[in-house]
């Protein structure tokens, strides 16, 4: 376990010190809110942005795939009046069809990405506020102790190392993509294969892990300025 009487000491005011390892309140310390993260949600959008952007010319490339095939079928339907190449241009054609509906999961999508970015912000900052109510009431080595989140900047003040993104990322990665994916392809009417799902699961479980841990790590270091960057300009 760390030893807070180890961390660099500054001469005025800082979130605990090494002589007494009491906590600054209210009565000597001009206490500011807790850290706010928005880093799920800013991982959501970017996220989204480049998903979407995929998708959009991955649907718009397939459109155009589809119109040629028809195209051509029906050129070659005007030479050989065949029943196999009349029964290939009407499956196209509900492809074609199936295709658009693909156009308006988007934005569902979109959202729902983005919404869970935003849930993540919300676990976070509900631990960063925790902990400023325990800094309020606790010595900081007994934080250090108890709370295993808790973290000292190279500065020695008190913050909130999370690994929640990585946690919850993977959760929701691993049954919202699935499902996503499955509702996307039912209001498309495409038929739906078991693999779907068991890869969905995978995918969206690497997926979330992979942008968790991005929320995390840009969260935690911003955290651990504004700790340090609160003690600087109290003093």
């Amino acid at each position: 376990m760390l030893n807070v009487q180890n961390y660099k000491v500054t001469p005025a005011k800082i979130t605990f010190r090494a002589e007494s390892t009491e906590p600054e309140t209210k009565n000597n310390v001009e206490l500011k809110p807790p850290f706010k993260s928005n880093y799920g949600l800013k991982t959501g959008i970017a996220y989204t942005g480049i998903a979407s952007s995929f998708t959009l010319l991955a649907n718009l490339a397939n459109g155009l795939n589809i119109k040629n095939h028809i195209k051509r079928l029906e050129e070659k339907g005007k030479i050989e009046h065949s029943p196999k190449i009349q029964g290939d241009i009407e499956s196209f054609r509900n492809m074609q069809r199936a295709t658009k509906k693909l156009w308006i999961t988007v934005p569902m999508c979109a959202a729902i990405m983005v919404g869970c970015g935003a849930f993540v912000d919300k676990l976070i900052n509900k631990k960063h506020a925790d902990l400023a109510d325990e800094i309020q009431s606790k010595p900081g080595k007994e934080i250090l102790e108890e709370n295993d989140n808790a973290d000292v900047s190279r500065k020695g003040n008190l913050y909130l190392k999370t690994n929640t993104g990585k946690k919850v990322g993977t959760v929701l990665g691993a049954v919202v993509a699935p499902i996503l994916s499955i509702t996307s392809l039912k209001i498309a009417k495409f038929k739906i294969h078991p693999i779907i799902a068991i890869s969905g699961v995978v995918q969206g479980a690497l997926g979330g892990l992979l942008l968790g841990a991005i929320t995390d790590h840009c969260s935690n270091k911003a955290a651990e300025k504004y700790a340090d960057k609160q003690i600087t300009e109290e003093k």
